[in-house]
Parts: structure tokens; sequence; C-alpha cells
């Protein structure tokens, strides 16, 4: 509710908003009932509604509770194929993939989309965007946080910064809320000492992009987005806007990543450890994966004859079409 979370709830309060909410399946008798979280909330209803014989449908968008069921449920969407594997499929259900329902709008986009001109144009214009990318200089972080891995990539930016190859290059951090990087920077501290390990102002070298800038004008100068996740993410919103400007990725090793950036991302093990201690510097060995990907990537002329196949399978529109 407005004034208290379900988790601050005691057992009687959660029975009673339980009670409270419940009814309004009954009350209102909609024509369909649609859930998309596996709380017992969202349990409770689907029951209900099932015993009203009220059909009823749920949308898989993220990993759910481990003891989730879904004999309750009519029909089940799903963003992701390895969701439906995971989840569905060993509860003897099926389930229709929908896609992610991310809408992208870069240039690579518009050009798969429009499909202007002769072949030989279309390969042109394709080229003249490799060779913008080609050119570009900033290395990107967005969201910085200790769930996005801003530890790993501040410690991949002091081993870039000691490289010949990539001396030359701009290190950046796009925010999502207010003085994000500075609140997420205080937050790290040394696993012996317990002494704070960041101060901000040793990055005076990093950019720090606030909330309000605009993402499409960062991406337009963006050569690599390092995107170290270190938690589930089912929905990789900014890789594939990324990938839609040209702009290489480099992340962490997740299926979810894997189906839907395919080919155009490079994808690193984090190791348990780093896992398990978020607040703390990672250490040099975790931290080599990440430089020996961003290296290879700046010295790679970037290849984006393979975006046709992506964007068919992931545009916003082509998921639309699916649901309907």
């Amino acid at each position: 509710t407005a004034s208290i979370s379900l988790g601050d709830m005691t057992v009687l309060e959660q029975r009673n908003f339980y009670n409270e909410m419940t009814p309004i399946i009954c009350g209102f008798k909609p024509d369909l009932v649609i859930a998309s979280s596996s709380d017992i909330v969202t349990m409770s209803c689907l029951n209900l509604a099932r015993q009203c014989h009220l059909p009823t449908a749920f949308v898989l968008l993220e990993h759910p509770t481990f003891d989730y069921s879904f004999r309750d449920s009519d029909l089940i969407l799903a963003t992701s194929q390895f969701l439906i594997d995971s989840y569905v499929t060993p509860q003897g259900r099926a389930a229709t993939y929908i896609g992610p329902f991310i809408k992208v709008t870069g240039p690579l986009l518009t050009h798969q989309d429009a499909n202007p001109g002769s072949l030989k144009e279309q390969r042109a214009q394709l080229k003249r965007i490799a060779d913008d990318v080609a050119t570009r200089k900033l290395i990107l972080l967005e969201n910085p946080s200790l769930e996005n891995g801003l530890g790993l990539f501040l410690e991949l930016v002091k081993q870039c910064r000691s490289d010949r190859t990539l001396f030359d290059y701009q290190f950046a951090v796009l925010e999502r809320e207010p003085n994000q990087f500075e609140n997420c920077l205080n937050e790290y501290y040394d696993r012996k000492s317990g002494q704070k390990s960041y101060d901000l102002s040793h990055f005076s070298y990093l950019t720090i992009y606030p909330y309000t800038t605009e993402r499409a004008a960062v991406l337009k100068q963006t050569r690599v987005l390092v995107m170290p996740t270190l938690s589930y993410d089912c929905a990789p919103e900014m890789s594939l806007e990324a990938v839609s400007h040209g702009v290489s990725v480099i992340t962490t090793d997740q299926p979810t990543f894997e189906e839907f950036l395919g080919a155009q991302a490079t994808y690193i093990d984090v190791g348990q450890d780093v896992i398990d201690h978020l607040t703390t510097p990672p250490q040099a060995e975790d931290v080599i994966p990440w430089f020996e990907a961003l290296k290879a990537q700046v010295t790679t002329t970037p290849d984006l004859k393979e975006l046709k196949e992506l964007f068919a399978r992931n545009s916003y529109e082509a998921n639309a079409k699916r649901l309907c």
C-alpha cells in the first residue's frame, strides 16, 4: 500500500490485506485476471479467480519465487525463453514466448526498418555507421550501483589508465537518480581494514552524466558499454538500446543476456566471491577478463552486419504481434 510495504507488515496485517484484496476479484467480476508477480497476494487472487470460473493469465517477466506454482493460470506469457525452460516447463505447463518489449530507437534499428534504396546503398550506410563507431572514445557504465558492478568498473578504469592502448579513452557513468554515483561510492569498504575504499576526489578524470542527461545523446558518443551486472536481470533494456547505436557491450554471463543480445555482446563469468562481497572492491584477478575484453573491443573493427535478425526478433513491433 502507499503507507507500508507487504514485507514490513505483521502476519496479522498481511492476512487482513489479503482479505481486503481478494474480494475485489469477486466484486468486479472482470473478464480476465492478469498477474505478473509471484507473491502470495497474486497467488491468492488467481486462486480466487479460478474458483469464480474467471479466466486468468500470468505474464512471466522475471525469475519467480522458487515455490511458485502456475496451477491457477490458464494462459502463461513469458518475455524470455530461458524463463519458460527454467520455471514453466518443469511444472508440465506450456507458455507463449512474446519477447522483452524493449523499445529501442538507435540509428541501426532505423536502418533495418527503413530498408532504403538498393542493397549497395544499404551497405554504404551501414559502413558509415560502423566508421563513426570506430572513432568514438567513450567507455560507459550505466546505472552505477553495487548490483551493477560499479566496483568492477572502477577497478577496470584504474587498470586501463595505465595501458597505452586505452589511455586516450574517456570513461563515464550515466546515473539513474540524483547523486547516484557518489552515494554508491560511499558504500564500498576495504575487506580487511573496514575503511572506505573510494573517495570522490580520486575520480576527477571520470565523467559523471546526471540522471537528467538524455540517454541517446550519450550512446551516440559511446564505443563500449560495460555492464558488469551482479544480480539477475531479465530485461537488458540499456544493452539493446546501446546495440541499436552500434555500441559494443561487455556484460556478465547470464542466460537472458545471451538470449537477447546473442553475438553482439561479450560475456564474462563473474566469480562467486565478487557477488558475495558487493560492498568490497574486486580483486585484480577478477578485473583481468574485463580488461582483456575491453581491449579486444577497442582494437577490433565494429561488425554491424549481423544485427538484422537480432532486431527482427526483439523489436517492439514483433513482440506486440506475438502478444496479439
